[in-house]
């Protein structure tokens, strides 16, 4: 698996770097998947061990926090008129 075409064939990344590098590429496509439908979103970085997705929709509120094992936690908030 070559994940970096200008480095040496002879630099091969670790099973974790490689699961990291997945996990990252994972996340990108989601937030990828979100420019495509016009979503607003955030990323930040509020735990030491995950990456949050903040998105906004009429309503809505969510948080996905996407967490260094590959798990997601997803957490919704709603407006107190919108059931």
């Amino acid at each position: 698996m070559l994940l970096y075409p200008d480095c040496s064939s002879s630099i091969k990344p670790s099973a974790a770097a490689v699961g990291i590098i997945r996990r990252m590429e994972k996340l990108c496509h989601f937030c990828n998947a979100l420019d495509t439908l016009h979503v607003r979103y955030g990323v930040l970085i509020a735990r030491d061990d995950a990456v949050m997705v903040t998105v906004v929709s009429p309503g809505q509120y969510l948080e996905l926090e996407f967490f260094n094992g590959g798990s997601v936690e997803i957490e919704r908030f709603l407006r107190p008129d919108v059931r």
